[in-house]
């Protein structure tokens, strides 16, 4: 047998061998539901963009059939005295307040469609700073918008029935994932201020 002493391993470090146990937390998974909330903020924000060309286009071309049409009013009143009295559709009125109602009409064909529709640009442009306040005014807008046209005329709630649906669809996503986002914003804050006081302390 040698005298040798024989080496003796070296310890292996405890914090070393409970740092290689422990495992790492993954962060794939939260990162991919943090992507797809803001995905479905994104879409909604589109949805708003799209609405509000539509809007536009469809405003500006039944805009220009009520100017049409009251143009060939106007015409008709054209052959009466301003302070004569005509009963049209039940309503009485002079021909020099038939007119003014007409104008009236006209002008608000155009002007309450190019405004929503301008209304519209402006939560598109809101929502890709600040998804969750826009999405909601923009849902508040549409369903308002429809609702007193529908009060105005019932049958115009089967107007355009798919795309109003797919439009409330992806509002009500865009706002749910702007809520779990801003949710997860302030857990963060939360836990990054707990962290700045315990390192003060």
């Amino acid at each position: 047998m040698s005298n040798e002493e024989q080496p003796l391993d070296s310890p292996t470090p405890t914090g070393a061998s409970s740092a290689r146990s422990v495992p790492r937390p993954r962060r794939g998974r939260g990162r991919r539901a943090t992507a797809s909330r803001k995905s479905s903020a994104r879409t909604a924000a589109n949805w708003v963009l799209g609405i509000a060309i539509l809007q536009l286009v469809i405003g500006t071309f039944f805009g220009f059939q009520n100017a049409e049409v009251a143009n060939e009013g106007l015409e008709a009143l054209s052959a009466y005295d301003a302070a004569e009295v005509l009963t049209l559709e039940g309503e009485s009125h002079t021909v020099a307040e038939w007119r003014e109602m007409i104008e009236r009409e006209r002008v608000q064909g155009f002007a309450i469609p190019i405004g929503l529709a301008v209304a519209f640009f402006a939560l598109y442009f809101w929502a890709r700073k600040s998804a969750l306040p826009a999405l909601i005014t923009a849902l508040c807008l549409f369903v308002g918008a429809h609702a007193l046209e529908a009060v105005a005329d019932p049958k115009t709630l089967a107007r355009g029935l798919i795309i109003k649906v797919l439009f409330l669809a992806a509002m009500g996503r865009g706002i749910k994932g702007a809520l779990e986002e801003r949710a997860m914003e302030q857990q963060e804050a939360l836990a990054n201020g707990g962290r700045r006081a315990e390192l003060d302390e």
